[in-house]
């Protein structure tokens, strides 16, 4: 949604497209039934010479809760995925919040459909020194995490043809990684993702 194109980190993966044709990923005829996208991700740590201390990470993935927001208004999820001590929204953006309250507080579930809220904790690579070539493993923690999420729709669909996307139904799940390193005072920023995503569906 245009409304989420100014939050800073997030990256749109381009949707899905289903154009007119016989091959694997088209479509015959105007209608399709989608079933559900299988997303996979991966997180691997980068080598870090000033600090080895494990990082704390929260993967949510949820999408908007359309019953409880007004037609033609898109609240953005920076602002109120969480549930403040004091029963307000709040969110990555709201001033004068830590990486410790995104890790400990609950989720918005009125405003948003949760799908899965994951905590866990990964270990950077080490190396003996900063001129050494090969990483070694630093400790009790992984170095890398994959997940997999199954994105439902099951739901008859018309394809706009112009833009050949679903243009009758709500396809936007977001998946935000939050991460905290231990260390407080030390950014949580050595480590990269990678992702895959097969969308399943039928034509006529």
């Amino acid at each position: 949604p245009t409304a989420w194109s100014g939050t800073s980190g997030l990256s749109a993966l381009g949707g899905m497209n289903f154009p007119s044709g016989v091959g694997h990923e088209q479509r015959v005829g105007k209608y399709l039934y989608l079933q559900k996208t299988h997303f996979s991700m991966e997180i691997d740590m980068g080598i870090d010479l000033d600090y080895n201390i494990p990082t704390e990470f929260r993967v949510i993935c949820f999408k908007a809760r359309r019953a409880n927001n007004p037609s033609g208004i898109t609240n953005s999820f920076k602002d109120s995925l969480f549930i403040s001590p004091s029963g307000e929204d709040f969110g990555h953006a709201t001033a004068g919040i830590t990486g410790s309250d995104l890790m400990m507080q609950p989720l918005n579930r009125k405003d948003w459909n949760i799908r899965s809220d994951k905590k866990f904790m990964l270990s950077n690579p080490s190396t003996a020194n900063a001129l050494a070539i090969t990483p070694s493993y630093s400790g009790k923690y992984a170095c890398m995490k994959r997940l997999t999420f199954n994105l439902p729709y099951y739901s008859k669909v018309e394809v706009d043809p112009s833009s050949n996307a679903p243009a009758d139904l709500d396809t936007n799940y977001v998946i935000v990684v939050y991460a905290r390193s231990l260390a407080k005072d030390s950014f949580a920023s050595k480590w990269e993702i990678t992702t895959r995503g097969t969308t399943s569906y039928k034509d006529n």
